[in-house]
């Protein structure tokens, strides 16, 4: 259609398969990419409403800024402390950080759904393997910088590699500790570059070894709806709803009708306009189940779980064409004292100060995508704003990105 702007038919959506839920969660509507061209003409007509994704085969593993201690020995030289970054790895010394990379056309499951919308022939939930290809890898290793400086730490301990199954991982060349592969965490400075070294090699009198990095807070301030979008989220048709989730917190929610929800509601569709979607999401809520496979299994491992609460039931009349939304998260109990992990975690030691080592100044960090956690049966677009909102101005420090 075209409004000021033309608004291509392209929705690009986000399938899971676990093992408590597999099939759509949310979806990005094509207004949302058309939206962008009225600010900005050159791209009118080009944004993924209309254009496929061009994505080069490709898959990418980044790690954001993070903090880091830093701190001078008594002869001036420079060291710093970064957090355990760690992998699991298996008894052939690899971690495994991507496999059964795949690349889908409209031949996929977009035509077979394109024609369900025209008639009452139930598009199939599982992906046509004709519309689906698997590319062979190879990988590019971009640098790792911390504080500006280059290190070579990393190749030191381990090599990325393609492997034979044509999945991407690591090599490591030490042998793991507790089943993990670690990454280094001392570094002394030289020149513009950055050594790794070992623990007994950091300087006593930085005492760096006995300053913790700072720690989440166990208050964190609750996400909610600002005063701003709240008129966005009033045609709600049943709620509120709690959800206590498995990592303390509290979600409270509402049932809207697709068409009614927040981020659909912005976009002001015509009558007719939300009957023809509201329409295609009942046909789904009928005819596709949560149960269905949708995406191909793992060629290895096994499938994840989402915690269970994160999964809830309509109300009673609402099982069809509704959608539950968030509008809030909060602390909903007292967090433990320490998370019992998998693997053991090294003792704490004293922290007695001896010299406070400096937490490196926070650097501004550009945020296009921010965290966003999947509420299931929702289209939660909303709920990503609202975090992108508070998380995009956050300042957080020390280690760059690494890119695979």
């Amino acid at each position: 259609m075209t409004t000021t702007v033309p608004v291509g038919n392209l929705s690009w959506t986000l399938f899971v398969n676990t093992q408590n839920f597999k099939g759509p969660v949310a979806f990005s509507i094509p207004d949302l990419w058309a939206e962008l061209s009225k600010e900005y003409s050159a791209i009118e007509g080009l944004g993924l409403d209309n254009q496929p994704l061009m994505l080069g085969d490709s898959g990418t593993m980044e790690f954001g800024w993070t903090r880091a201690l830093k701190q001078q020995d008594n002869k001036g030289d420079t060291y710093y402390k970064v957090p355990q970054i760690q992998y699991p790895m298996n008894s052939d010394g690899q971690s495994t950080i991507m496999q059964d990379l795949t690349i889908y056309s409209k031949d996929a499951l977009f035509h077979k759904f394109s024609h369900w919308q025209q008639s009452d022939q139930v598009s199939p939930t599982q992906f046509d393997a004709n519309g689906m290809r698997k590319p062979m890898l190879s990988h590019t290793f971009n640098s790792l910088h911390i504080d500006d400086m280059y290190t070579s730490a990393f190749y030191d301990i381990a090599t990325p590699t393609i492997f034979d199954d044509n999945s991407f991982g690591l090599q490591w060349h030490a042998p793991p500790e507790n089943g993990m592969g670690l990454y280094p965490k001392y570094f002394k400075q030289q020149g513009n570059a950055l050594l790794a070294i070992k623990e007994n090699q950091v300087p006593s009198e930085t005492n760096l070894i006995n300053e913790e990095l700072p720690a989440p807070s166990r208050n964190p301030e609750a996400y909610e709806v600002d005063s701003a979008g709240q008129e966005l989220f009033t045609d709600y048709a049943s709620g509120p709803y709690t959800a206590t989730l498995n990592d303390c917190s509290k979600v409270t929610y509402y049932w809207y009708k697709f068409t009614d929800q927040p981020s659909i509601k912005k976009y002001n569709l015509t009558a007719d306009e939300k009957y023809k979607l509201q329409t295609m999401v009942e046909k789904m809520h009928t005819h596709w189940k949560s149960t269905d496979e949708y995406l191909a299994p793992p060629s290895k491992g096994n499938l994840v779980s989402f915690d269970d609460n994160l999964i809830v039931t309509p109300p009673e009349g609402l099982e069809v064409g509704y959608v539950p939304i968030v509008v809030k998260q909060e602390l909903a109990c007292d967090l433990p004292e320490q998370i019992d992990l998998p693997w053991p975690v090294e003792d704490k030691v004293d922290t007695s100060p001896i010299k406070k080592p400096i937490l490196t100044e926070p650097l501004p960090q550009k945020s296009n995508g921010g965290v966003m956690s999947i509420w299931f049966l929702a289209m939660l677009m909303v709920i990503r704003n609202l975090m992108l909102e508070k998380i995009g101005s956050t300042k957080v420090s020390g280690t760059k990105k690494k890119s695979f």
